[in-house]
């Protein structure tokens, strides 16, 4: 039994509905970032049962939906309002219910999809703990996100859970649909390896940390003792008190200095403005000087000509000229100038004397403030910080021997019962999910590893296995961890699908289901135009191998290969052309 995702919508008041149809085989939706095509993995995983919003609640959108079919043509849609726990199912399913679910419930209704009508038990640690098997503990086998991709981890687990016996049993089952079988005296054994383990650590650590300790706190002691430091300690907190109450003293006392500063400067500044425009004057005075002492030097000099009654050139006869005499008015000008000329030098003088004086005293207050600024950051603050260090020093001393103190007390009383602790029956035998793979099953999936690494071009590739141990591809004996990203990509890529072919082919139930994102973003090839390169050979591999289950592949860029009967759905990015993104009209 199987189901295959038709439709996937998204819904909002006052929105059009976006709807992606999908087919059974390989479905590609690809285009620039930021177009939705993670939405749609994200959506499909919100409506698994997923908790995390899979589309932003400000693009209007607050629905999402999904029609998956079953192999028998019966419809099943399930709806989802963001931000909710339930999910509602309408269906013409006989089976079925039409009715509003909480995720498990619903998760469980999704295994019975996949023939799983009794939901079974299985163990999820080495200690035999167990739980129900649910519709998430598989679906990291078949939903890898942008997140997972690259992962160091195997596949089959997620970033937030790790429990590899968990997701090995769940296979297991997948595989032989049988329960494992859990020993009646498991419980009993775990308990006391767990107590026995629990002691011992916590032992063993501590007693560690105290050699540790003891060693370093000795050297820095100096064998002194508690008290002592005690002492120390508040003679310093006294000295760092008294440090800042000079500090603060001196701040206050360069802070009327600066206000100082500021009025002498407004006034040097004033007087030096007045100083300037009586030069001016000065400068006025003089020229006015200069012109009335030539005036009158004229006036007395001047001679006038009484010789010629007729001129020279017609003979007629020359009206005599009367002048009028300046010289008088001009020399009482000249006086009274000259008397404000004195005046205004007897101005100046006094005000120089005035300006020299508030200059002489600025120089003073700066000397004094910068002397005092000089005593702060050069004097003050080094000597409060040394303070502060020594004061840091003997207290991590106290911390210490305190701290030593109460390790010692522990380390005396648990010490008793670290003999027997250490010496108990250890009468558990551990569960181990890899012991329970038949050799038959691990050579089927490593020859399809094989195969599909050798036709998706994998570099120098010469052989390749799953290690039992961490249930992850090892490819020319290289732990995929020390690849780059790109290539851990790739590999989680081609072993996801390696799981889903083998469970189709051999397994009691299978999914035959495979939701990946950006299987190929992050790979970077030598030659990336080289139609024979990895991108390409993989999605050619797809394309032949469409007949497992559905594949969905959201991805940037897709190489330029033939891609037969695949579904491609592109998303430009842009609004004329094609089809902008997955959401129609996002706010």
């Amino acid at each position: 039994m199987s189901f295959y995702i038709k439709k996937i919508y998204a819904y909002g008041s006052g929105k059009k509905t976006s709807v992606i149809e999908l087919d059974k085989g390989l479905n590609i939706i690809y285009g620039p970032s930021n177009t939705g095509k993670t939405y749609i993995i994200n959506v499909i995983d919100y409506l698994f049962g997923g908790k995390t919003n899979p589309i932003d609640i400000l693009s209007g959108y607050d629905t999402v939906a999904m029609d998956i079919v079953e192999e028998n043509g019966y419809t099943i849609n399930l709806k989802r309002k963001l931000d909710s726990t339930k999910i509602k199912i309408e269906t013409n399913h006989p089976d079925i219910e039409s009715k509003e679910y909480t995720t498990k419930k619903a998760g469980n209704i999704l295994l019975s999809l996949i023939g799983i009508d009794d939901i079974p038990q299985i163990i999820s640690s080495q200690e035999y703990k167990s739980q129900n098997l649910t519709w998430r503990t598989i679906l990291n086998m078949f939903l890898i996100d942008e997140n997972r991709i690259s992962s160091n981890n195997s596949i089959i687990t997620s970033l937030s859970f790790k429990n590899i016996t968990a997701a090995l049993s769940s296979l297991l089952y997948l595989i032989n649909g049988e329960e494992q079988n859990i020993p009646d005296d498991h419980e009993s054994g775990a308990i006391k390896k767990a107590k026995r383990e629990a002691v011992t650590k916590y032992i063993k650590k501590h007693i560690i940390s105290l050699t540790e300790r003891n060693d370093k706190l000795q050297e820095e002691l100096k064998l002194n003792k508690a008290n002592d430091i005690d002492a120390e300690i508040e003679r310093l907190l006294q000295e760092i008190s008294a440090t800042d109450e000079k500090i603060s003293a001196s701040m206050k006392k360069s802070k009327k200095l600066l206000k100082d500063i500021y009025d002498l400067s407004a006034k040097i500044e004033e007087a030096e403005f007045l100083k300037e425009r009586y030069a001016a004057l000065e400068s006025q005075y003089v020229s006015d000087i200069k012109r009335l002492e030539f005036i009158i030097n004229g006036e007395q000099k001047q001679v006038f000509n009484t010789q010629n009654e007729k001129c020279p050139f017609c003979d007629s006869a020359i009206k005599p000229h009367t002048h009028h005499s300046y010289t008088k008015a001009s020399q009482a000008e000249l006086d009274r100038i000259k008397m404000m000329l004195a005046d205004l030098k007897e101005t100046i003088e006094a005000i120089t004397e005035e300006l020299n004086g508030y200059k002489d005293n600025l120089k003073l207050y700066e000397t004094e403030n910068n002397e005092i600024l000089n005593l702060i950051e050069l004097e003050l603050k080094p000597y409060t910080d040394e303070l502060k260090k020594s004061l840091a020093s003997y207290q991590s001393k106290q911390q210490l021997i305190k701290e030593i103190e109460v390790i010692k007390s522990v380390a005396d009383n648990m010490n008793a019962e670290m003999f027997e602790v250490e010496h108990e029956e250890d009468s558990e035998i551990k569960y181990n999910p890899k012991n329970h793979f038949e050799r038959d099953t691990i050579d089927k999936i490593n020859k399809y590893l094989d195969e599909m690494l050798r036709e998706s071009a994998f570099p120098e590739y010469l052989t390749s296995r799953v290690d039992l141990g961490t249930f992850d591809v090892i490819t020319n004996s290289r732990n995929k961890s020390i690849e780059g990203q790109g290539f851990k990509s790739f590999i989680n890529t081609i072993f996801a699908f390696v799981l889903m072919k083998y469970l189709s082919i051999e397994g009691k139930y299978a999914p035959k289901l495979l939701i990946i994102d950006s299987p190929i973003m992050a790979l970077t090839e030598r030659e990336s135009n080289n139609s024979n390169g990895m991108k390409a050979a993989l999605f050619e591999y797809l394309v032949k191998n469409n007949n497992y289950g559905q594949v969905i592949i959201a991805e940037n860029e897709i190489p330029n290969i033939h891609y037969k009967d695949a579904k491609l759905i592109e998303f430009s990015g842009l609004k004329d052309k094609g089809r902008c993104g997955f959401l129609i009209n996002p706010n």
